[in-house]
């Protein structure tokens, strides 16, 4: 394609794990990588580290999921909004979030999905103040950290999705589970975690209340996490 000028650059988005990713990158002469990438999701698919390898390899790097899906500025518990407020550095949300990647060196753009002119306005009020590599300040370093510290500390189950504790005997999708109910919590909305569970758990028949309680996930199980306890969370929280 790039030879018959059809493109001037080749790359892939992805959404696997860092060992898949790093398969990908070596594989072909790519030009750039599009990833998930936000001040929650750092280990999270490629994560940092899949970042430094792809920009040690000469990638360029796109950003998708800058806000995650929105879960960084809507719905925001009291918590959150209390650090914000009381930031000695006055900035939204969405600044917190975008400050977090225009300060990396290593990405090229940031995709932010946009639907008012207002939204419009507002990014581009921020790429022009806030698009500076390296330019955090300690204050804006210790705001994030409480940011991450307070989304984290609402997560359910401690599941690194290692996916050690699958295939399930009877199909159910354990991390899959464990994610969107540690979502439901983190992010104080359970609308979008009900509905991604409808669409891509219930739909391949691998819901939590399919489980009979065997334990054998729970013998693999690094983090020695009680599935069977909180499979019953998530259902629950879930599907009823």
């Amino acid at each position: 394609m790039k030879k018959e000028k059809l493109v001037r650059y080749v790359g892939f988005s992805f959404h696997d794990t860092f060992d898949v990713f790093k398969e990908i990158v070596d594989d072909y002469d790519w030009d750039f990588a599009q990833i998930q990438h936000n001040y929650i999701d750092e280990d999270y698919q490629a994560g940092n580290e899949g970042l430094l390898y792809a920009r040690n390899k000469g990638l360029g790097i796109i950003i998708m999921e800058p806000l995650r899906g929105g879960s960084l500025v809507n719905n925001l518990s009291p918590e959150i909004k209390a650090i914000i407020r009381d930031s000695k550095i006055e900035k939204t949300a969405p600044m917190w979030a975008f400050k977090f990647l225009y300060n990396k060196d290593e990405i090229d753009v940031v995709l932010s999905g946009m639907s008012t002119i207002e939204q419009v306005i507002d990014n581009l009020k921020i790429a022009d103040n806030e698009g500076i590599p390296n330019s955090m300040t300690s204050e804006e370093e210790e705001t994030l950290n409480k940011l991450k510290v307070e989304f984290k500390s609402k997560i359910k189950v401690n599941c690194t999705g290692c996916k050690y504790c699958i295939p399930c005997p009877v199909g159910v999708d354990i991390p899959k589970c464990f994610e969107l109910l540690n979502n439901s919590s983190m992010f104080n909305d359970i609308e979008t975690p009900k509905s991604k569970y409808n669409a891509f758990v219930v739909s391949e028949n691998a819901q939590a209340s399919n489980c009979v309680k065997c334990g054998a996930c729970e013998k693999k199980c690094p983090q020695h996490i009680k599935i069977r306890e909180k499979l019953e969370e998530a259902v629950n929280t879930l599907e009823k």
